[in-house]
């Protein structure tokens, strides 16, 4: 980590490793690992640099630590698939293969036919009249269509070339076909497979692909077909990896929505994932039958895989005789990383990248997989015994303060979670003066508003949520006024490592899935079930759709919701009715007991 002179931003800086450093890009890495890649040459960079986005230390210092860990992780996968070799084809490979190859023939007839020959550019009207033996000609410069004698050559080549292509497949003559074999297959970042049999299936499509092509050429010189013609390569739009980049850098306009960092780093890696297998592929040419071969390769992905074998390629992956004891990914999961993929694309289109293609299709779009009805069990709400053994814990029993519970928030979260249905990410960005009292109701209020530490989703996010008075009765507002000192730009929490970034309290998360377990509470109920639980005691209380809807910033339904607001005198009236299922009336807060860890004894060591 350095600072840069003059702003005083700090930037991270890694060197490549010499395995890698300055050496040649082959075409399957180039999608896999774009950052690590110098677009001018192609080769490898020698060092990866990024800034850190900020003069402070302490925030760079968390933000330099995180970019080391993910570059380190690229340069491991890197010189894995540098070692491993491009992949070999698929069938759907050989599919898209195949349709290239009729691309190509197409493109080069229907240049044919629009451009005409040479001469109309070569022979000037001078040279005419210099030869007056010259084939008289009927178009000029920039005139379209075919001269007669050039249409009788024309169909001469075509029968030739499609008698001559015949006879190769049936004498399976691989030289007829090995040159335009092997460009194609370069295109798409493979090699030629060892397996006799898959060898076997290629030259069977190559053969196909280009007999079907002259067929096709044979119709139209016959004027018996219209032939739809497919669209250039440089007609197929972006490369993904460089539509990704677009997609992340969002679209403009002051109310624009921004791709955040936790989409654009979940979307890379299911794109680092599709380009593992598939190269670095134009958005246009990624065929259906290759993004539902994908989506089911996500399928049998196991998830808790140690990280030595998470980082391998995908295929190699699946290979693998163990994945047996891992369990399976969700279907949400799978089908997030579809949609991210197909959002991706869906960007690329949008910007009319793919307008050269007809009738272009996201190819991504409804391969999403159907969830069972009660695959949503695990954000169930939290019952009374649940709530009961949560709030048994230490940290209200005793009063213990943990040390991953970030202090105070070990106490708060769960409460505050249980009275407003906010959630996890907006309660750990809270800052002292996002809790104040409003002048009007003379109510303590959070204000859930986006700021430097913290970017909201959506719209609906941005809400006034009342305190309940159970949260004033238990200590809250106390709490709050020892942190005024501080200022209201100040952190409410200040224990709790917050990733503006990525909108999350990852490691507090983690110490409370950990609080969650020794409770006994059921596998898959999280914080988040809290939320659930809040929108079950609103309904409880009678409220209506809108006002706990205005209350836990969800969007409702109907285009008439996102005219006007719901009142904050009616809010703060309405979260008065809300009850807990749990008897709460014994906890009230102080100041915690911080739980120490004991250091083992350091072990001496003799000199021998």
């Amino acid at each position: 980590m350095q600072r840069r002179k003059g702003s005083g931003i700090y930037e991270f800086r890694k060197a490549l490793p010499r395995s890698l450093a300055g050496l040649p890009v082959p075409a399957h890495l180039r999608g896999a690992c774009p950052e690590l890649i110098n677009p001018a040459t192609g080769h490898f960079k020698r060092e990866v640099t990024k800034s850190l986005g900020t003069a402070d230390y302490r925030t760079a210092s968390a933000r330099n630590a995180r970019e080391g860990s993910r570059v380190q992780d690229l340069f491991e996968m890197a010189e894995r698939m540098l070692r491993a070799g491009p992949p070999v084809p698929t069938e759907a490979d050989r599919a898209e293969m195949a349709e290239a190859v009729v691309a190509d023939w197409l493109a080069f007839v229907q240049e044919q036919r629009f451009g005409g020959d040479d001469r109309r550019n070569f022979q000037t009207e001078e040279d005419r009249r210099r030869w007056p033996d010259l084939v008289p000609l009927t178009k000029g410069p920039g005139d379209f269509g075919m001269e007669k004698d050039h249409h009788a050559v024309h169909g001469e080549f075509i029968e030739e070339e499609l008698a001559a292509a015949r006879l190769a497949r049936s004498e399976v003559d691989v030289a007829a076909v090995k040159v335009e074999l092997a460009s194609h297959l370069r295109s798409l970042g493979l090699t030629m497979p060892e397996n006799r049999e898959e060898v076997k299936a290629l030259l069977s499509a190559a053969f196909d692909a280009r007999i079907s092509a002259l067929e096709k050429m044979a119709e139209r010189q016959a004027g018996r077909e219209t032939v739809v013609w497919t669209a250039l390569p440089s007609q197929r739009g972006p490369k993904l990896s460089e539509a990704l980049a677009e997609w992340k850098a969002g679209g403009g306009g002051r109310d624009g929505r921004k791709v955040t960092a936790l989409s654009a780093e979940e979307a890379g890696r299911a794109v680092r994932r599709f380009t593992e297998r598939y190269g670095d592929l134009q958005v246009g040419s990624i065929t259906r039958a290759k993004a539902r071969e994908f989506r089911d390769a996500l399928v049998r992905l196991p998830k808790g895989l140690p990280k030595k074998i998470a980082d391998l390629p995908l295929m190699e992956i699946l290979k693998r005789a163990d994945l047996g004891k891992y369990p399976l990914r969700s279907v949400s999961t799978v089908n997030k990383e579809i949609t991210l993929i197909g959002a991706v694309v869906a960007a690329a289109e949008k910007a009319g990248h793919l307008d050269a293609i007809p009738d272009f299709r996201n190819p991504f779009v409804d391969l999403q997989l159907t969830q069972a009805e009660n695959a949503a069990e695990g954000r169930e709400e939290l019952s009374r015994d649940d709530l009961t053994a949560l709030f048994a814990r230490p940290v209200y029993a005793v009063n213990d303060r943990p040390r991953g519970g970030g202090g105070e928030a070990a106490f708060w979260f769960p409460l505050i979670g249980l009275f407003s249905g906010m959630r996890l990410a907006e309660i750990a960005g809270l800052r002292v003066g996002d809790l104040k009292t409003d002048p009007e109701t003379g109510r303590a209020v959070f204000q859930v508003v986006s700021h430097e530490g913290r970017r909201l989703k959506t719209a609906s996010f941005r809400r006034i949520v009342p305190v309940h008075p159970e949260l004033e009765r238990i200590g809250l507002l106390t709490y709050h006024q020892s942190r005024l000192t501080d200022g209201p730009e100040a952190p409410l929490w200040p224990h709790v490592q917050f990733d503006p970034e990525r909108q999350g309290a990852a490691a507090w998360s983690k110490w409370f899935g950990r609080q969650r377990n020794e409770a006994g509470l059921p596998r898959g109920k999280d914080f988040h079930s809290l939320r659930h639980t809040f929108k079950s005691m609103a309904r409880g209380a009678g409220l209506d759709e809108e006002v706990h809807d205005a209350l836990t910033g969800h969007a409702g339904g109907g285009v008439g919701r996102s005219y006007g607001s719901v009142p904050l005198t009616r809010l703060v009236a309405e979260m008065d009715k809300v009850r807990a299922p749990v008897d709460l009336s014994g906890l009230t807060w102080r100041p915690g007991r911080p739980v120490v860890l004991r250091k083992a004894p350091a072990r001496v060591v003799k000199k021998t």
